[in-house]
Order: C-alpha cells, then structure tokens, then sequence
C-alpha cells in the first residue's frame, strides 16, 4: 500500500464561538445520536474551566459536511463560552468510516492511568457493588 499525505486536508487551532458552532451543527452530515451525558460533561469540563486542547477537535469534510465532534460543538453552545478547538477541514467522505471507531476509556482505565493506582479493574467492579447495595438499602428504608 503506498499512502501519501493528503494535501486539501488542513487542521487548525482555532477559537470556537457558541454562534460558529451552531453554524458548523447546521451543516452536520448524517450522524450519531446525540448522549447528553456527554454534551453534559463536555459542558461540566468548560464552565469549570477544565477544558484542554487535545488532537481531536471537529471535522468537516471535503463535501462541506460536518462529520465529527458534534458532542464537543454542542457543550459549547450549551455553555455559551468560547474554546479553542482543532479544526480539520477537507477529509474525505469514505474517511467518516474510520472516525470514533476506538474504545472509549474506562473509569479503571482512568484510575490507572493518572492517579497511579493498581487493580483498578476488580476496585471498579468493587464499588459498583458496593454502590448498588448501598442504593439498595436505601430504597428499601421507610418513606
């Protein structure tokens, strides 16, 4: 295979605007449902002034249709607050098969990863135990 760097493909940092984003949601391609939970978090990450500039950031294609980022778009207009994001540009439409194919991480994952704990898979499965219990002791207390 002889792969070659596309050269109508171009990402750039940029300050995204609740008004640009919601002009960028307009022209959004067929996509994923919206989980307001991550818009929620999204947004959560923003407003506590958490967000981070990271490589991935929204795509729109070289047929002008949004493809990816609509959860990140989204918590800005929903938080009404300006970030910098990546914007990849020109990518084209057979290249939305690849997008968001990874596994999400995990709380465990998390756990490992930054705060440098060990067994986070079996301390995980732990407390969700432990919570549903605890949530089901509650629910049977008297009203």
């Amino acid at each position: 295979m002889n792969y070659r760097i596309p050269k109508d493909v171009k990402t750039t940092l940029e300050m995204m605007t609740p008004d640009w984003a919601l002009k960028i949601l307009e022209i959004a391609a067929d996509n994923r449902n919206i989980s307001p939970l991550r818009v929620a978090a999204y947004k959560q990450m923003i407003l506590r002034g958490d967000w981070k500039v990271v490589h991935q950031g929204i795509c729109i294609g070289k047929d002008g249709k949004f493809y990816d980022g609509q959860h990140r778009l989204w918590a800005i207009v929903e938080s009404d607050t300006a970030v910098p994001i990546n914007v990849t540009v020109g990518v084209e439409p057979e290249a939305r098969e690849a997008m968001d194919k990874g596994r999400s991480r995990s709380v465990g994952d998390e756990l490992r990863m930054f705060r440098g704990m060990k067994n986070t898979t079996t301390l995980v499965a732990y407390t969700k135990i432990r919570s549903e219990e605890h949530t089901s002791e509650l629910q049977s207390l008297p009203r």
